[in-house]
């Protein structure tokens, strides 16, 4: 459909009024247009800046579960870092937050493309249960200068945890008896019931002052040594006797 506009034009008091007409009067008029400033308009590119070179931390497992293991053993496991970017990679150190964790550094420096390994090793002598520790690589990398390695595992407790330590060394002087004190530490979890302690020479006798340790708990016991009658040769080493302890622990029920 096609559209016609229809431009009227009315002629009054010498005027001239119309859409396309100019305005005009009898007399002199000042013109009602005003100059409009001009613009200026840029005609420059923006150039976008390159890229500054930097590097880029990647390792390739930052996991590691190493089990169930028993307690006081050690385990070690290598995380493997490599550098994906187009600078040098600076590892300042890597930061673990207990000292049963350690780790060591085969190289700080890392070319793009190039890979280094962290090595770390858990000691478990004084953990039980699950564990989970956490190191923390510190690097160069702006976008990741903090990257965290994870270490957990199942650390099981010994049935039996029982040291002894000797107070005092026997010392036998003038032919008269002399005694010392046995210290029997439980470190496990499990009350231990002490059914009796023998050695390996008549010289010894232990005295007990109980016959059970809690577990965390300790006793003291006195081990009365009677004098050596039999001479012995000058400059011959001093014998070694053995004590020996027979202990009930209780265990559950295998069904």
């Amino acid at each position: 459909m096609a559209v016609i506009m229809l431009v009227a034009g009315f002629y009054c008091a010498g005027l001239v009024f119309g859409a396309d007409a100019p305005v005009k009067s009898a007399g002199k008029a000042k013109s009602s247009k005003k100059a409009v400033p001009a613009v200026a308009v840029s005609t420059a590119q923006v150039v976008p800046l390159a890229p500054v070179p930097a590097p880029k931390i990647r390792i390739d497992s930052d996991v590691w579960d190493f089990g169930n293991i028993p307690q006081g053993n050690k385990v070690s496991h290598l995380y493997r870092i490599s550098n994906n970017g187009d600078a040098d990679l600076v590892i300042s150190r890597v930061r673990s937050t207990c000292g049963c964790t350690v780790a060591e550094i085969s190289t700080k420096t890392v070319s793009p493309g190039g890979e280094t390994s962290v090595e770390v090793t858990f000691d478990s002598k004084y953990y039980t249960g699950v564990i989970e520790k956490s190191l923390y690589v510190e690097s160069n990398d702006p976008v990741n200068p903090n990257v965290m390695l994870l270490v957990y595992g199942m650390v099981e407790a010994p049935l039996v945890n029982l040291d002894m330590t000797l107070m005092s060394r026997p010392y036998i002087q003038g032919g008269s008896p002399d005694s010392q004190r046995i210290m029997i530490n439980n470190r496990g979890y499990n009350e231990i019931k002490i059914n009796k302690i023998t050695s390996s020479s008549k010289r010894y006798r232990v005295v007990l002052v109980t016959d059970s340790v809690a577990p965390g708990d300790y006793i003291f016991s006195t081990i009365n040594v009677e004098p050596d009658k039999k001479k012995k040769k000058p400059g011959a080493p001093p014998r070694k006797e053995n004590i020996y302890i027979e202990i009930a622990i209780p265990i559950e029920e295998i069904q």
